[in-house]
């Protein structure tokens, strides 16, 4: 897991059974450890327990912090698709993407709620572009996807998604919204006065491919990951059964041809 890591720049990757408890976890270490954490609650498990691969966007229940969670179910490599024994996940912080945004005025990824999860203003993150009912408060509490609350409404006046224009803290600005594939719901939401804006839809398909070449990566990884992840364990129980048939014991070597048991 450590490795897996390293090799994915990732910030936690962590294994859970099919339970969703995590039974190893790169953060074992820390204060902050996932490892007997349930965590069967969160869609990505949820869908990788089915044999799906998943990605979330999420405030991490333990650490607190907002990140990208991408899992895969792991299976015997004999039987790829078949019973899931477990689900290995990669977290992945917001950092550069965050820092990008930051670039522009008003940049904000949105979810389907309507809540900005990575913005180009901080203290806006975790805030609304229009005011939620208390069913809807309800309903994200209970996801706990981003966070407890209290999710109170942003500068925006009078945000219509069937308009271009809108207005915030009494300025009218004029705006586009791109949909994200890969995450149904989810929107980039672009800022600017009237003028730039025709000027700053590149930046945007820039942001956006950055954006999901990082996913892309990561998935790819993960998915080697998974791969080696099971058929580590599936060697391991080749071995145990080749040692426990063999009554006189027996000897492994390197490729040396050293002797190391």
């Amino acid at each position: 897991l450590d490795r897996y890591r390293n090799a994915l720049l990732a910030d936690v990757c962590y294994l859970m059974d099919r339970a969703g408890v995590t039974v190893a976890s790169s953060n074992r270490d820390s204060p902050k450890s996932f490892v007997g954490k349930d965590y069967s609650f969160r869609p990505y498990f949820q869908k990788a327990l089915e044999g799906e691969p998943a990605v979330y966007l999420a405030k991490g229940v333990t650490s607190g912090e907002r990140g990208f969670y991408v899992s895969f179910p792991v299976v015997r490599a004999a039987d790829p698709g078949g019973f899931v024994l477990g689900v290995a996940v990669a977290k992945g912080r917001l950092d550069d993407l965050s820092l990008q945004f930051r670039s522009r005025p008003y940049v904000f990824l949105l979810s389907p709620e309507g809540v900005i999860f990575v913005s180009s203003r901080p203290d806006w993150v975790f805030r609304t572009i229009r005011p939620l009912s208390e069913t809807q408060k309800e309903t994200l509490r209970s996801s706990m996807q981003f966070g407890s609350g209290p999710w109170e409404a942003a500068g925006f006046d009078d945000f219509d998604a069937t308009r271009s224009t809108l207005t915030i803290r009494g300025q009218r600005y004029s705006f586009v919204r791109v949909p994200v594939p890969s995450l149904p719901g989810w929107t980039l939401l672009f800022v600017e006065a009237a003028t730039q804006i025709p000027s700053v839809r590149f930046v945007i398909i820039l942001i956006f491919v950055g954006f999901f070449l990082i996913l892309s990566i990561v998935i790819v990884f993960l998915f080697r990951f998974w791969l080696d992840a099971v058929q580590i364990s599936s060697s391991e129980v080749l071995y145990e059964g080749l040692v426990e048939g063999i009554k006189d014991g027996i000897e492994l070597y390197d490729h040396s041809g050293r002797c190391l048991s």
